[in-house]
């Protein structure tokens, strides 16, 4: 019996350490179902905050997006007056400007003044310069107002004929032109707008000609699915500070340029408006190759 109790007792005193233990683990585990209830509530919280934040957000994005389509809808309304109101004006400015380079040729014949002469003279050249530009500002206009057809195009065709227009002006410089278009199968886009792209490359070359054996090749040539246009001309080049600023409306890399600044930046525009890049490469004093890349469908 004694060492009965004595065994009991060791049994119970066992038993009482595993219950303290016991209790302990309890309080434990209380305590951490404690703190994980309050982060419960504390997260819980949060996401009221969260989703709370994010319904505001939402409601500032639908605000915002309203505020940018009805911006965007007065801008596009801006835009289009602005270009009706370019449209017509530069055909508007057109028509009194013709009746006084008509006016200024008619001087011309009545009169034998050498010295009128030379002011009639005068008054032509910079009414032809002021009548290039309002061509130049015109047929950009056009490519927005016009309707454009998509069709097959020929590049032969067109070059050609932009060729014979400029006749006299590469005749008097003596300009040399050569003309050569490869193409294996039809060549679908808006002749309209390759016609002004062709026309502002060609015034181009022929406004920075050299003087000594002055030459102009156009090219034409399929590149995969893209039709690549080329004018390369060996005339005065541009520096290479400037080659990034060309197709910036109004540039002219120096003041003694008779140029506008518009044949490149109108160029660049017509061209992204088909979808195409234009790359342009050149050598002061030795001339410069602008290469116009067109996918060969719009489909």
């Amino acid at each position: 019996m004694k060492k009965f109790n004595f065994s009991l007792n060791e049994k119970n005193e066992e038993i009482q350490a595993q219950s303290e233990e016991l209790q302990e683990a309890n309080q434990s585990l209380s305590k951490l179902n404690r703190e994980i209830a309050e982060q419960k509530e504390e997260i819980q919280t949060q996401a009221e905050e969260l989703i709370e934040n994010n319904r505001k957000i939402s409601d500032d994005n639908d605000l915002l997006e309203e505020r940018i389509e009805t911006r965007t809808s007065e801008l596009k309304q801006a835009y289009k007056e602005l270009d009706t109101f370019f449209y017509r004006s530069s055909h508007d400015f057109r028509r009194p400007l013709t009746t006084f380079m008509g006016l200024a040729e008619v001087g011309r014949v009545l009169t034998k003044d050498k010295t009128i002469l030379e002011l009639f003279e005068k008054v032509n050249e910079n009414a032809l310069t002021l009548d290039k530009m309002l061509r130049k500002l015109q047929s950009f206009s056009d490519a927005d107002m016009q309707t454009l057809i998509y069709k097959e195009v020929s590049l032969q065709e067109i070059v050609e004929i932009e060729l014979d227009t400029l006749r006299q002006e590469t005749d008097k410089k003596k300009i040399k032109t050569y003309l050569s278009v490869k193409l294996d199968r039809p060549f679908y886009s808006y002749g309209g707008l390759i016609k002004i792209i062709i026309e502002n490359l060609l015034e181009n070359s022929i406004a920075f000609c050299t003087p000594d054996s002055p030459a102009i090749q156009i090219t034409a040539y399929e590149k995969e699915e893209e039709v690549v246009i080329e004018v390369k001309d060996n005339g005065a080049g541009i520096e290479p500070e400037y080659i990034d600023r060309v197709f910036e409306m109004y540039f002219r890399a120096n003041e003694r340029s008779k140029g506008n600044g518009l044949g490149l930046y109108i160029v660049k525009k017509i061209v992204e408006k088909l979808r195409g890049r234009v790359v342009l490469q050149s050598i002061a004093k030795k001339g410069t190759t602008v290469s116009i890349f067109l996918p060969h469908r719009l489909d």
